[in-house]
C-alpha cells in the first residue's frame, strides 16, 4: 500500500490516463453485453440427473416447452362455447413460434376413428353425454378435461429447444394477444401455467428487480453520503468509484461473452455497495487529515496508509466469501461468485484510483460542506454506546459467546427447499393457474419416466406391454401424482382388437407421438404431473414411487426405467446447491478467519473476530428454523454475500484498533478512540446497506422479499455485534496483554 500511496501522489495523471483507458475499453465490452440466458442453466450440472435430462431431450424433445392452457367456466360444452374453444386451437396453432397445440378437439372414438367433437354441433347436442364422453376418455381424463367439465385444458408446445428468457417472452406474448380476444368475446377465464408461464413470470420479475435494485441502492448510497458529508461534490466522490467499478466489471463480462441474467442480475447494486463502503472509509480519513490542516499529498498519502490495509483486507475477505461459491456443482452459481469476487476487486481499485485523483485534482472547499458534516454526533453516539462494552466487558462477552453455541443447533437443523414459484409475486396469475391446476388436475409440473426395452424385443411385445402397465399402475398407486398418460392412452382411442392392430394404424402417422414414444431407440415415456408444493415434497413423491418400480427392474432386469424431467432436475440440482452453498460459507469462514490471524500475526485476534461475523449469520438461520422457514437458494446465498460484509466492518474495528494502541494508554481507552474514529463509518456504511436492502422489501417477488429481510437483519445483528461484542472481547482478551506488532509510523510526504 506504501508503494500504491507514493504513485498514486506522485504520478496523478498517469493514473488518470490508466482509469480513463481503462473505463473506455470497458465500455465498448459494455456493447458486446448479453442480457439473456438459458432458464435451464441456473440448474444444470455434470451430474447424472442433468446427463438424464439431456438425454431426455435428445431423442423425445424438450419437456419444458409445453404451455399450460386452462380454460375455466361452468358452460365450457354448450355448442357456443364449444366454437369459441375451436377457434382459440385454430388460432393458437397459426402462431409461428406455436409447434402445435394438443386439445380435447383432437380425441377419437375408438370404434370409428371419428373425432369426439364433432366439427358441427348436431341437433340435440347434450353436454352432459359430451362431457362423460370426455372424462372417461383413456386419453383425456385427467389429461384435457377436469371431472367436473368446467376446466378445459390445452397444451401448447412451443417451438425451439432451450429457449432463453426472451425467446420465451416473444413466444408467449402473441399467445396472450390471442387470449386476450378470446375472453373478451366468449367471457371464459384463461389460465397460463407450465414451465414457460413460470419462467416468463420470472424473467418480469427479475428486469424489474434488476432496475430497482440498482436505483434503491443508489439513492440510498447518495441520501447516507449527502448526511454525513452534507455536500453534494463528496457525494459524487464516493459514488464516483463504485460506479466505474460496475462499468468495469460488466465491460470485462462483454468482453467475455458471459450473459447477464438470473443470478448475475443482481451485481450491479452489489458491487456498488461494497464499493461505496470502501469510498466512504477512505473519503472520510482523508477529511479528518484535511480538517486536520495537512496539505491535500499528505491527507491522500496518509488516508491510503491508514485505511487503505483495511480496504486491501476486506477486499479479500470479500472475494473469499463469493470465490467459496466455485465449490459449487451449478455452473451459474459458480460463475455468480466469479464475477462477484471480480466485481469486489474492480470496485476497490477504482476506489483507490479515483478518490485520490479527486481529493488532488478537487477544490479543497468542494470535498467537505461549510456547514460541516455529521461526524461529530455520530462521534458522540459512538460515546455512548461504547461505555457498556467498556464498563462490564466480560458480561457481554459471555452473553455473546452463549448466544453464539445456543443459536448453533438450530442454524444447522434447516431443512433445504425450494419452490418452482418462488420468484414469482404471490398475487401472479401463474401462481393462481398452478393452484387451479394443482386442484383440479393434480398438478401441472411434468415428470416423466422412461422405459427403455433390450434389442431383443419390438413394440408392441407383450413384455413391454406388461412393463409399461405395472410402471403406468405405480404411478397410480403413488399418492401425489397426476394420472399417468402414455402411448398406450393414445393407442387406446384406435380402433383394433389388440394392440398390434391399433399400432398398423399409427406407424404411418408417427409424428402424433414422437414426444412420447420412439421405437428406434426402443424407449418410452409414461409422463405424470405433480403439484407446486416443493422439492421437498417432491423428493418424498419419487422416493414411494422408486420403492414401487424396484420389484419391476428386479423381475424385468433387461428393460431400464428412469424417472426424470425438468422439474427432478431441478429440484434435485437445487436442493444440492444450497447444500454447496452451505459448505462454501463454511470453508469461507475458515479461509477468512485464516487469512485475518496471519494479516494481524495473532491466532487471538482471528478468534475475537469470528464470534462477531459469525452471530449474525447464526441468527438469521435460527429464526428462519424457528419460524419454519426453509433454507432456500436466496438465503444461502445471503449469508455467503453478509458473511463478507459483516467482515469488512470488523476489519476495520481491529485495524484501528492495533493503530491506536500505545505504550501510555490503557486498553480501555484505545477501544473508546477506536469507537470514536470507526464507529460513524459503521453506522453509515451499516445504514446504506439496510436502506439499500430495506427498499427491496417492497419488490413484489417472495426470493427477493426473503433476500432483503435477511440482508437487513443479518447486517443490523452485525453492526450491533461490531459496536458492542466486539469491543468488549477485545477489552477482556488485551487487558493483560500488548498487541503482538506495533505499527510503524507512516513517512507522509510534507508537500
Amino acid at each position: 500500500m506504501r508503494i500504491w500511496a507514493r504513485l498514486t501522489v506522485g504520478r496523478p495523471v498517469l493514473f488518470l490516463c490508466i482509469v480513463l483507458a481503462v473505463t473506455v475499453g470497458c465500455g465498448m465490452g459494455l456493447l458486446r453485453l448479453r442480457f439473456d440466458t438459458s432458464p435451464n442453466a441456473v440448474f444444470s450440472s455434470n451430474d447424472r440427473s442433468s446427463h438424464q435430462l439431456s438425454d431426455l431431450h435428445e431423442v423425445f424433445g424438450p419437456d419444458d416447452n409445453d404451455l399450460l392452457l386452462m380454460i375455466e367456466g361452468d358452460r365450457l360444452l354448450d355448442p357456443q362455447s364449444i366454437d369459441s374453444l375451436r377457434a382459440l386451437r385454430d388460432q393458437l396453432q397459426s402462431l409461428d413460434d406455436v409447434a402445435g397445440v394438443a386439445s380435447v378437439f383432437d380425441l377419437r372414438r375408438g370404434g370409428a376413428m371419428l373425432p369426439v367433437l364433432p366439427e358441427a354441433i348436431p341437433p340435440g347436442w347434450d353436454a352432459e353425454k359430451i362431457r362423460h364422453d370426455l372424462t372417461s376418455h383413456p386419453s383425456a381424463a385427467g389429461q384435457l378435461i377436469s371431472d367436473s367439465g368446467e376446466l378445459m385444458v390445452f397444451w401448447v408446445l412451443l417451438k425451439g429447444r432451450d429457449l432463453t428468457q426472451s425467446q420465451i417472452g416473444s413466444a408467449i406474448a402473441p399467445i396472450d394477444t390471442v387470449i386476450e380476444g378470446f375472453e373478451t368475446d366468449s367471457g371464459l377465464r384463461v389460465w397460463k401455467a407450465g414451465h414457460p408461464a413460470i419462467r416468463d413470470g420470472v424473467l418480469s420479475s427479475i428486469q424489474g428487480s434488476l432496475f430497482y435494485g440498482s436505483a434503491f441502492a443508489m439513492i440510498a448510497g447518495m441520501t447516507a453520503s449527502l448526511l454525513l458529508f452534507r455536500g453534494l461534490a463528496p457525494v459524487g466522490v464516493c459514488m464516483l468509484g463504485p460506479t466505474l467499478g460496475s462499468i468495469w466489471t460488466f465491460g470485462l463480462m462483454g468482453w467475455c461473452g458471459v450473459a447477464v441474467g438470473g443470478l448475475t442480475s443482481s451485481l450491479p447494486s452489489l458491487i456498488f455497495v461494497i464499493g461505496l463502503t470502501d469510498a466512504i472509509h477512505l473519503l472520510l480519513a482523508a477529511n479528518r487529515r484535511l480538517a486536520a490542516g495537512h496539505t491535500r499529498r499528505r491527507a491522500i498519502y496518509a488516508s491510503l496508509l491508514r485505511v487503505g490495509p483495511a480496504c486491501l483486507l476486506t477486499s479479500l475477505t470479500t472475494m473469499i466469501g463469493f470465490g467459496s461459491l466455485q465449490l459449487s456443482r451449478l455452473d451459474a452459481v459458480a460463475e455468480f461468485g466469479l464475477w462477484a469476487g471480480i466485481g469486489a476487486a474492480a470496485a476497490l481499485i477504482a476506489d483507490l484510483c479515483v478518490l485520490p485523483l479527486a481529493i488532488r485534482f478537487l477544490p479543497e472547499s468542494h470535498l467537505h460542506s461549510r456547514r460541516g458534516s455529521s461526524v461529530p454526533w455520530m462521534e458522540g453516539m459512538m460515546a455512548a454506546v461504547s461505555q457498556m462494552p467498556l464498563r462490564i466487558p466480560i458480561r457481554v462477552s459471555l452473553l455473546g459467546i452463549v448466544a453464539f453455541f445456543a443459536m448453533l443447533p438450530f442454524a444447522i437443523d434447516q431443512k433445504v427447499d425450494i419452490r418452482w414459484t418462488e420468484a414469482i409475486p404471490e398475487a401472479d396469475e401463474t401462481n393462481e393457474a398452478l393452484r387451479l391446476a394443482d386442484a383440479e388436475l393434480g398438478g401441472a409440473l411434468p415428470v416423466l419416466i422412461i422405459i427403455r426395452w433390450p434389442e431383443t424385443l419390438s413394440f408392441p411385445a407383450s413384455e413391454i406391454n406388461v412393463v409399461a402397465g405395472r410402471v403406468s399402475k405405480a404411478v397410480k398407486e403413488t399418492t401425489g401424482f397426476a394420472p399417468p398418460a402414455s402411448i398406450y392412452n393414445t393407442l387406446a382411442g384406435f380402433p383394433g382388437r389388440s394392440w398390434e392392430e391399433k399400432y398398423q394404424l399409427i406407424e404411418g402417422r408417427r409424428g402424433a407421438v414422437d414426444r412420447i414414444f420412439n421405437p428406434d431407440q426402443r424407449q418410452m415415456l409414461v409422463s405424470t404431473r405433480v403439484p407446486n408444493d416443493g422439492a421437498i415434497a417432491l423428493e418424498e413423491r419419487l422416493l414411494r414411487l422408486d420403492a414401487k418400480l424396484e420389484p419391476i427392474v428386479a423381475t424385468h432386469p433387461d428393460f431400464e426405467i428412469e424417472v426424470t424431467g425438468t422439474v427432478v432436475a431441478a429440484a434435485q440440482n437445487m436442493r444440492a446447491v444450497i447444500g454447496d452453498l452451505a459448505r462454501s460459507l463454511s470453508v469461507a469462514s475458515v479461509l477468512i478467519f485464516a487469512v485475518m490471524s496471519i494479516q494481524f500475526r495473532s491466532l487471538l485476534i482471528g478468534l475475537i473476530s469470528f464470534i462477531p461475523n459469525m452471530l449474525p449469520l447464526l441468527i438469521t438461520a435460527a429464526g428462519l428454523s424457528i419460524l419454519g422457514y426453509p433454507l432456500q437458494i436466496t438465503s444461502a446465498l445471503t449469508f455467503s454475500l453478509c458473511l463478507g460484509l459483516a467482515v469488512d466492518d470488523t476489519i476495520h474495528v481491529i485495524t484501528h484498533f492495533q493503530q491506536d494502541r500505545r505504550p501510555t494508554r490503557s486498553v480501555a481507552e484505545s477501544v473508546r478512540i477506536t469507537m470514536l474514529r470507526v464507529g460513524p463509518a459503521l453506522l453509515l456504511t451499516t445504514g446504506i446497506l439496510v436502506a439499500g436492502f430495506g427498499s427491496m422489501l417492497l419488490n413484489p417477488m417472495p426470493a427477493i422479499k426473503l433476500f432483503s429481510a435477511l440482508c437487513c437483519i443479518t447486517m443490523i445483528a452485525a453492526l450491533i455485534g461490531d459496536l458492542i461484542l466486539l469491543p468488549a472481547l477485545l477489552m477482556v482478551a488485551f487487558r493483560k496483554r500488548s498487541m503482538v506488532r506495533w505499527p510503524r509510523r507512516a513517512m507522509v510526504p510534507t508537500r
